[in-house]
């Protein structure tokens, strides 16, 4: 009877150890990232705020603003620049030049890869020259001239990136639609999706073949706009090390936490299922603004897009997002949209003084 009792013992103790282990491992586990461990990166959106595209290579007025732009994006305590525009730079002749001041400035980058049409011609450079079929994914994936043009602009893409250490991530977005200011959105075609799934594979063997970085297989809010989509989504695309969501709330003046965990669920389920749970996991973009009605992510005021902001910055650092972008350092006027954390004059709004504080925070 007495051994019995001392097994017994011994096994209680044991159970009482392991679910103490358990629950120190849980709670290690879903401890939320300090600001000092978030690799938080801003996007500059450099040339729609240029009067439209026009030359930042030949204008050194141009320069300096895109300097000032860059140079506030460190101050305010982000590790890097969200490069989109990707096109712009290239058809201005000025990626390089860039990389250069953003390895100088020691900036790291995240490079946004964005459906484009290439088989468009125009001059570059002339204000209004960027006709607004360039944006259009209605081709994708049907038309293989369109789709090869793109494939050719990522090979001359990352053949010039290869060269730079600072660049961590290339951010693969999924076409998804474009919507004019007619009215009217052009959709990529998901109903071929061995196509889709082709030519997304494509653009990641192209970034592979050049440079080893990782690739982060980017929704642009698909599964939030319509959910129906989300079987025919090339989650499964070989060579990938990641997955990026983008989330622009669709209610208005609210973060909308559950819609978040659902999105931070979906793609930690896709982690799992497709990369053994070893990817990086990207908040692509975010952000809100207040003056476009039409737009995504709205709010009442900057003093609530401040607040929906730490909100944000909450959640990323409570369900451990180490990795997101912010949309965007300045107004984005071709949108009509101010999502911008900073005034024309280069100082800070409410939001971006709340963002600086958390982001330098210990």
């Amino acid at each position: 009877m007495y051994k019995k009792l001392i097994a017994l013992g011994f096994t209680l103790g044991f159970i009482i150890l392991a679910c103490s282990l358990i629950y120190i491992w849980n709670a290690k586990r879903i401890t939320p990232l300090k600001p000092s461990e978030l690799e938080s990166y801003c996007v500059n959106m450099a040339y729609s705020s240029n009067n439209h595209c026009s030359t930042i290579k030949n204008n050194e007025t141009a320069q300096e603003v895109l300097h000032n732009w860059t140079n506030l994006i460190k101050d305010m305590g982000f590790k890097g620049v969200g490069l989109a525009e990707l096109e712009c730079y290239y058809w201005d002749d000025y990626l390089t030049t860039y990389l250069d001041y953003l390895n100088e400035s020691g900036l790291k980058v995240a490079v946004y890869i964005m459906w484009r049409d290439f088989t468009i011609n125009f001059t570059f450079g002339e204000p209004n020259a960027i006709p607004s079929d360039v944006w259009k994914p209605q081709d994708f994936p049907d038309n293989s001239t369109k789709c090869e043009a793109w494939i050719s602009f990522v090979d001359n893409i990352t053949e010039i990136t290869k060269n730079y250490d600072n660049i961590q991530f290339y951010l693969l977005f999924m076409p998804f639609r474009w919507w004019d200011w007619e009215g009217k959105w052009y959709e990529a075609n998901f109903s071929n999706q061995s196509g889709y799934k082709y030519w997304m594979q494509e653009v990641v063997n192209t970034i592979k073949a050049n440079d080893d970085k990782p690739v982060i297989l980017v929704s642009d809010g698909i599964e939030i706009e319509n959910s129906s989509l989300i079987p025919y989504l090339p989650y499964g695309l070989k060579n990938i090390d990641g997955y990026g969501f983008t989330y622009y709330s669709r209610t208005f003046d609210d973060f909308c936490e559950s819609k978040f965990n659902e999105m931070v669920s979906l793609y930690q389920k896709n982690l799992k299922d497709y990369l053994d749970g070893k990817g990086f996991l990207w908040l692509a973009e975010w952000g809100y603004q207040i003056t476009n009605e039409y737009g995504y992510g709205r709010c009442s005021s900057e003093s609530r897009k401040a607040q929906l902001i730490y909100e944000t910055l909450e959640a990323i650092m409570k369900y451990q997002i180490k990795y997101f972008g912010y949309f965007a350092i300045q107004d984005f006027p071709s949108e009509k949209a101010d999502f911008g954390l900073a005034y024309y004059d280069f100082t800070l709004k409410p939001s971006g003084l709340l963002m600086k504080t958390i982001l330098k925070e210990e």
